[in-house]
Order: structure tokens, then C-alpha cells, then sequence
């Protein structure tokens, strides 16, 4: 300490802690999740998912309502589930436009028609609404809305009244929290690996390895750093966009049972102590989404192929 310097040659985040391990041994109220579930509540549910042990969602990122395109995989993708079973629920995550929201009313026209069109499709799909699949719809950053987070909901107005006219239909705050029986899902559409990534105090590197890290590594330091620090958004607060009164829709602990970040970067996905933690691709370049059964803890990528083959 001569030259008056700290130097360190190792800084570590601590490890998230096993849900398990936190339910055992922390005295954590039920409502921690979120909502107003009582400890009586939440074994009734645990024990009703030996029953409903195939319940689906199906996730998805970056879908644009004006993009020809992704319409036409949208009304297959709803079709093959009609013909088959049709999942527990969807999660469309922003962005819902090809370009940033404009508040103009050209801009808010042509935002309203991409719901228009989404809503012909839903409207055939019986058999989903017999089943009580719900839609759920989370706002990225170029949806309408103040770019804070959390994100408030879209409105009815800007969605074409979407949610009075479509049975099962939740706007929903970004990130959001769904509690399928006992087991606890978050969504969050926000681009993390980039804001990671260019806020590096010092270039990630792999063990061992010289030069830039592979592509696994770093997708596993991601899946790694959010569930160890359990937080969406682990920034200076200088850095980041969080109001500072609703940081805690943020936290991720307890860890949930699976973590959906939506974005624009390549999907992936990984498990980290006992949470899946999936990044969800868009949508509109990649057709992929992925589909997940929270009770059996099955996560699997899927795509819609395009129709010319």
C-alpha cells in the first residue's frame, strides 16, 4: 500500500442461495412473491399441481404486430395449439412495433392497428377459451410509456381495447410476476445483456482462455450474475433506470422457479441453482419462442416455420 492503490486481483459475487434452502431455513412471508396469498393457500395449490402437472406457457419476444410476417406465425402458432392443447398462457413481450412509439396520431393510429390485427386472430380460437388461456402482454422499451422501470401497463386505448374484447387478456406492469400454483415465474423484457456488457469495469474474459470470452460463457456469467446478486438490474443507480421506491419488483429473492428475460439478443437458456433462467429471442427475425411447463420444470426452445417451407 505504498503508492497508497487497492489492488485487487479477485472480486466474487456470493452465490444465490437454492430455493429450497431459503424456504427451509428463512422466515419468508407468503405474500414475498407478491399478492395476498395466504401459507394455507399456497399448500392447496401445492398439492392441486399434482393434478395439473402439464399446464404450458408459452413465451415470447419482440413481436410486431405490423410486421406481415410475424402475423402469419402468430395465427399458426395459434392454430397448432387450437388443433392440439392449448397452453396455460402466453407471454407476449414488447417491443409490439417495428419503430419507437411515436406519440402522434399517425403514430398512435398505426400502433392501434397492430392490435386490430391481433385481435382477428384471437378471435378464433374457441377451444383456448374454454381452456381459460390467458395473454398476457409485457411493454418493451420502445412501447408507449415513461422508459422507467418497472414499466407501467399499456392502456386499453393505445391496444385497441384488446383486454375488454379478448377473453383471458392482462396487460401487465414490465417486469412482471405470475405465480402458476405454486411455482414462481418472472418476465422481464429489457435488453440486460447489453446494458451488462457496456457497463463492464473490466472486459469479461473466460478461464484460462485469452481474448474475447465464447458466446456460452458469456451467456452463463449473465445467467449467473442476475439469480447471484437476485436482481433484474444489478446497476449503480447512476447507471440505471429503476424508480428508486418500486426497486423490489426487481429483487429475485427468494429465487423463483423460472426467469424469462425478452430482448434482442440470441436466445438461450440455463439453470442455475435450481431456477431457470431462459433468454427469450425475438420473435419477428427468429421465429423462436420457447415453451415451458413450470411443474415439471421443462423448458424447451421452439420455432414456427415459415410457410413457404
Amino acid at each position: 500500500m505504498a503508492d497508497k492503490k487497492f489492488k485487487v486481483h479477485r472480486l466474487d459475487v456470493p452465490e444465490a442461495v437454492e430455493r429450497v434452502l431459503s424456504d427451509d431455513r428463512d422466515e419468508m412471508p407468503a405474500q414475498m412473491f407478491g399478492g395476498d396469498v395466504t401459507e394455507e393457500q399456497l399448500h392447496l395449490l401445492k398439492r392441486a399441481e399434482e393434478q395439473n402437472a402439464d399446464g404450458m406457457y408459452v413465451v415470447l419476444s419482440e413481436v410486431h404486430l405490423d410486421d406481415v410476417q410475424v402475423l402469419e406465425r402468430l395465427s399458426d402458432l395459434f392454430q397448432g395449439y387450437e388443433a392440439a392443447t392449448p397452453p396455460a398462457g402466453y407471454v407476449f413481450m414488447g417491443n409490439f412495433y417495428s419503430a419507437p412509439f411515436l406519440p402522434t396520431q399517425e403514430g398512435v393510429k398505426n400502433y392501434r392497428e397492430g392490435f386490430e390485427r391481433l385481435k382477428l386472430l384471437m378471435r378464433h380460437v374457441p377451444n383456448h377459451v374454454e381452456r381459460g388461456t390467458r395473454f398476457i402482454f409485457i411493454p418493451g422499451p420502445r412501447d408507449p410509456g415513461a422508459q422507467m422501470l418497472p414499466r407501467t401497463p399499456l392502456t386499453n386505448y393505445l391496444t385497441s381495447d384488446i383486454a375488454k374484447e379478448i377473453p383471458g387478456v392482462t396487460l401487465a406492469t414490465n417486469p412482471c410476476r405470475v405465480r402458476h400454483f405454486s411455482r414462481e415465474l418472472v418476465f422481464f423484457r429489457h435488453d440486460v445483456l447489453k446494458v451488462l456488457r457496456r457497463h463492464e469495469v473490466v472486459p469479461l474474459r473466460e478461464p484460462g482462455q485469452t481474448g474475447p470470452p465464447s458466446q456460452e460463457h458469456v451467456q452463463s456469467e449473465v445467467a449467473r450474475l442476475l439469480l447471484d446478486q437476485a436482481h433484474l438490474a444489478p446497476l449503480p443507480l447512476q447507471e440505471s433506470n429503476i424508480m428508486w421506491d418500486f426497486d423490489h419488483t426487481l429483487r429475485l429473492y427468494p429465487l423463483p422457479d423460472a426467469v424469462f428475460i425478452g430482448g434482442i439478443s440470441r436466445s438461450f437458456a440455463r439453470e442455475h441453482k435450481g431456477c431457470n433462467f431462459c433468454s427469450v429471442g425475438p420473435f419477428h427475425k427468429e421465429s423462436s419462442f420457447y415453451s415451458y411447463i413450470p411443474v415439471r420444470h421443462l423448458l424447451e426452445p421452439c420455432d414456427v416455420p415459415d410457410r413457404a417451407g
